[in-house]
């Protein structure tokens, strides 16, 4: 190798030639991969474990309703960590005040249908209220011929509805359903809707560790250290802070 440095003997554009460029193509991952590793990272993250052998899950058949949507509209792994990465930042923030299945239900839909949040919030007002009875049959029908109207297919459509049961043709909302609905915190009630669209700064970053050890302090000496720290982020983090405590 020493002889050969030394010398003009060897041209460089040979040896690249010999180089073979052979394309490997991989398979796709199945529906059924990309969603064993949903429901992995969905556990580590919320600590649910919602599979036949965790017998202490407290409801396993929400997400078993829910994960068979999943993988008809999350295709790839790289989408799947797409969402997962954007549920994993909401969910440190806004875990107490949301339900879990809810927000990874979003974060689905603002990486595969940004243009569905707007939509959302546009009909909040009729899609977090009891619009079964007779007296709200225009309202129904006004909101049941918008879904009609976007341009989505059935796995969309089919998780809209479990976030919004007022989107069923018929939506059967008894005096029960809707106190779960409070109780569970879903995005369907109106006393939560709001918790599940805080603005989170993108360009914040910082250890999780570092975030709930932050949530944690309740001396406003400590607060201060925290932010000197992270100057000049210090601005962005009392943002996120400010989120959080009206979460909290």
């Amino acid at each position: 190798v020493s002889g050969a440095l030394a010398t003009d003997a060897y041209d460089g554009h040979e040896y690249l030639q010999k180089i073979v460029d052979m394309p490997i193509y991989l398979p796709d991952a199945s529906s059924k991969n990309i969603e064993s590793i949903l429901r992995e990272d969905f556990g580590q993250i919320t600590g649910i474990r919602p599979s036949a052998e965790d017998v202490k899950n407290e409801d396993p058949h929400i997400f078993d309703e829910m994960a068979h949507l999943f993988p008809n509209i999350i295709t790839t792994i790289r989408e799947e960590k797409r969402v997962i990465n954007q549920f994993k930042t909401k969910y440190v923030l806004a875990k107490d005040d949301t339900f879990c299945y809810d927000l990874l239900a979003l974060c689905i839909l603002e990486m595969k249908r940004p243009s569905l949040i707007d939509w959302i919030k546009e009909n909040s007002y009729l899609l977090c209220r009891d619009l079964s009875s007779p007296e709200q049959s225009s309202d129904r029908e006004k909101l049941y011929e918008s879904f009609k109207e976007l341009d989505i297919d059935n796995s969309l459509r089919d998780l809209l509805q479990y976030m919004f049961p007022p989107l069923n043709k018929e939506p059967v909302l008894d005096a029960v359903m809707i106190a779960n609905a409070g109780l569970n915190k879903r995005i369907c009630h109106s006393e939560f809707f709001d918790n599940y669209f805080l603005q989170i700064p993108a360009n914040m970053h910082m250890p999780e560790s570092e975030m709930e050890h932050i949530l944690s302090l309740t001396s406003p000496e400590e607060i201060e250290q925290i932010l000197c720290r992270y100057e000049p982020e210090s601005d962005l983090l009392f943002e996120k802070l400010s989120t959080c405590y009206i979460l909290k």
